[in-house]
């Protein structure tokens, strides 16, 4: 456990050990959020990247995506739309 001092104008430094588990450094930003009636310190980041991974779930079934040779096989099917799409515009 690491203790730190709240200064007058309610700011905290944080170790950098914890800033390195959190993996943030200077210029990231981190939430408190509260759970089971505990505040807890996490990056910013990873809650967003969090809620994007909730918000994909289920895609890759409903779009038959059984491995990574279907996901590089439809990168590669989204590139040749976009690029018949760019030629078809352009003639």
């Amino acid at each position: 456990m690491t203790n730190v001092m709240i200064s007058e104008n309610r700011q905290i430094t944080l170790p950098e050990t914890v800033c390195q588990r959190l993996g943030v450094t200077v210029g990231d930003t981190v939430s408190f959020v509260e759970e089971n009636g505990k505040i807890i310190l996490v990056s910013s980041m990873m809650t967003e990247l969090h809620k994007l991974q909730n918000a994909f779930e289920g895609e890759a079934e409903r779009l038959g995506l059984k491995d990574m040779d279907d996901v590089v096989a439809m990168i590669k099917d989204v590139r040749k739309e976009i690029a018949d799409e760019k030629t078809q515009n352009h003639a």
